[in-house]
């Protein structure tokens, strides 16, 4: 039944005030993973060359730990902004993204002990297993014919092949934990495009009775599997 006149309005509201917070929060998780790349790439560049076993120094212990937690309190923030906007299927994927974040983060706290060869291969496994999830989605919706779904495929992709890097890393006599920060910072300008695409969406002319109300891919990169049962255009896909 086509919704009516006095209806649109509303649900039009909804979609602009979530969009806006989404876009805000796009903005700083892309800011906060710049300088932490930055920060981590000045502290490894002190720190000198690394063998597998070499010990990390403090700081860059709390630096590695804080990314996947940063990951959970953005998943957290986005699943509540999704929640006001009734879109179930995102705040489903961006609890579940916290609960890989999550598990991430306790893998890093315990590679730290071991080494940074150990670091990579976390940071590698969650990178292809995000990747994977987020590639599965894409071709499986873009099959059944939801457009928008090539940023997902491409930077899932990126993520994979980033991830099975870090694994080849940690074979190496000396190590660097660098491509970590790499990693970031492509993460942050994925977000960025994203706050960047909800800006102009929102912008958009004011949908009709018979249109899509409220695009349910209102997230962003911070989901791997983002939009689960989203109709409509993916904002974009992840990379951490």
């Amino acid at each position: 039944m086509p919704a009516s006149a006095s209806t649109i309005p509303s649900v039009q509201g909804i979609f602009i005030t979530t969009s806006r917070a989404t876009s805000r929060l796009y903005l700083v998780r892309a800011a906060v993973a710049l300088v932490w790349a930055g920060v981590l790439g000045a502290a490894m560049s002190s720190a000198g060359a690394l063998t597998a076993g070499s010990d990390l120094p403090g700081f860059v212990v709390v630096l590695l730990i804080f990314y996947p937690v940063l990951d959970v309190a953005a998943s957290l923030l986005d699943a509540r902004t999704q929640r006001r906007s009734g879109n179930r299927g995102n705040v489903r994927a961006q609890l579940v993204n916290a609960v890989i974040s999550t598990v991430t983060a306790i893998a890093v706290a315990v590679a730290v002990t071991d080494g940074p060869a150990s670091v990579l291969r976390v940071f590698g496994a969650w990178a292809v297993l995000t990747g994977a999830i987020q590639l599965a989605l894409a071709i499986t919706r873009l099959r059944g014919g939801l457009r928008g779904q090539w940023p997902m495929i491409v930077s899932g992709g990126l993520s994979c092949i980033i991830g099975l890097t870090f694994f080849k890393q940690a074979t190496a006599s000396e190590l660097s934990l660098t491509g970590v920060a790499g990693y970031a910072v492509g993460g942050a300008l994925l977000y960025l495009v994203s706050a960047a695409r909800l800006h102009r969406r929102r912008d958009r002319r004011p949908v009709g009775p018979d249109e899509d109300l409220v695009p349910a891919a209102t997230g962003g990169p911070d989901v791997v599997i983002n939009g689960a049962g989203p109709a409509g255009e993916n904002v974009t896909g992840r990379v951490h």
